[in-house]
């Protein structure tokens, strides 16, 4: 009797250890995938591919879903990673406008390419890279192949929101014609006034071979030179007005007049210089042009206001303008500190709220020319008909400053654009 319980003891076990083997075994399996996607061992990639066909000398826009990851691991730059479980974003807006709003940091796009070879065209391939925001790398087959700025830990980049981005560029992916493109992307921290639509692309790529990428360039840098013709006679115009202006004040050096609207015209050259022309220096320098073409800009025009308005006989309201010149100058001088404060060891909240009281300080300023002309209409000046036209426009123009600079302050909690398409 003990014996056969004995036998039915062990019997039970053994039957017990085979079930309890066989469920681990079953969750074994069915849980692999879902780990190896996250860890990336999978060799069998599952990711869709993007199959481009008779490509010849034109182009292609790489405009289908991109597999997305926030996040940095530089595992992700193997053509082998298996991305199959990464959510799917477009490139024709940010990531912020696509469920990641305010994110800052690191995040990755990959794109599975395969394209098929057209009889007698050229080999190698090409890519043409706009705007991405805010530095990255681009990975083709896990060589780096482009990049624009420098990643943490000493990260360097152009701020799109002060900066127009410099022109696309063009990279050669060489002659393999299957492969995959990870793209490793650093959004800088945002300031108070920055949109949280922003991050990563902010326009379509373009694939090609290299004549048809050649001709694409071509054909949009013409095009941005054809769209900005208006604006580069003006800058053309100012040029030609702060010169002479700057020529008649050093042969008078009394007539301050000349001499502040010389540095009014020639500060929109600066602007110029910095923002628009797409000039491919250095992050910083450009900053530093851009801050110190701005408080040029504002603080001539405080002094060409007082000066044509014939104000300068009213010693209070003088020395109130040049408190508020001093306080510009400050202000635009701490705004290159906070540029570099952002990625110092320095909280980001405490540099965040800086920076915005720093432009809160210029968005009061910017009132300072509409304040001038209204004095100068209760104060009854007797002026000429061509100087009230000056001051009429400068109203206007003030004005309108003012409105875009309220709408770039509303635009993080409303989302609305329009007022910058004035």
């Amino acid at each position: 009797m003990s014996s056969n319980r004995t036998y039915l003891d062990r019997g039970q076990s053994i039957s017990f250890v085979a079930l309890l083997h066989v469920l681990v075994s079953l969750v074994f399996v069915l849980s692999a995938p879902a780990q190896s996607g996250i860890a990336g061992s999978r060799t069998g990639n599952a990711a869709p591919i993007r199959h481009i066909e008779a490509l010849a000398n034109g182009t292609a826009p790489l405009d289908g879903k991109w597999q997305f990851h926030l996040g940095d691991d530089m595992a992700w730059v193997r053509p082998e990673f298996d991305d199959s479980g990464w959510e799917q974003l477009t490139a024709d807006r940010g990531w912020g406008a696509q469920g990641h709003p305010g994110y800052t940091g690191f995040a990755w796009y990959r794109l599975h390419l395969a394209v098929d070879p057209v009889p007698g065209a050229p080999p190698d391939l090409a890519l043409l890279m706009p705007t991405v925001d805010d530095a990255w790398e681009l990975y083709w087959n896990g060589q780096l192949v482009g990049h624009s700025g420098k990643l943490p830990p000493h990260p360097v980049w152009v701020s799109h929101e002060d900066i127009d981005p410099f022109a696309p560029q063009t990279l050669g992916l060489g002659a393999a014609h299957r492969g995959v493109l990870a793209m490793r992307v650093w959004k800088a921290p945002l300031s108070l006034t920055a949109s949280d639509q922003a991050g990563g692309f902010e326009s379509i790529p373009v694939l090609g071979t290299p004549e048809g990428i050649k001709d694409r360039k071509a054909s949009e840098d013409y095009s941005w030179l054809r769209g900005d013709q208006l604006y580069f006679g003006e800058v053309f115009f100012y040029l030609l007005v702060g010169l002479l202006c700057l020529g008649a004040w050093l042969r008078d050096r009394r007539q301050m007049l000349l001499f502040w609207m010389a540095g009014h015209a020639l500060a929109e050259l600066m602007w110029a210089v910095s923002v628009e022309l797409r000039i491919p220096w250095q992050p910083l320098v450009l900053m530093i042009v851009n801050i110190f073409g701005t408080a040029l800009f504002d603080i001539s025009l405080w002094f060409v206001l007082v000066l044509l308005l014939g104000l300068d006989g009213n010693h209070r309201l003088v020395r109130a303008v040049k408190l508020c010149a001093w306080v510009n100058a400050v202000a635009n001088g701490l705004g290159i500190v906070t540029y570099l404060a952002w990625v110092s060891p320095v909280p980001f909240r405490v540099v965040q709220i800086a920076d915005g009281i720093l432009d809160l300080i210029a968005f009061l300023l910017k009132v300072l020319p509409l304040l001038l002309i209204l004095f100068a209409i209760f104060r009854r000046q007797r002026l000429g008909a061509a100087r009230w036209l000056v001051a009429t426009l400068a109203f206007a123009h003030g004005t309108l400053i003012w409105v875009t600079y309220i709408s770039i302050y509303l635009l993080p909690i409303t989302h609305w654009s329009f007022l910058l398409r004035i």
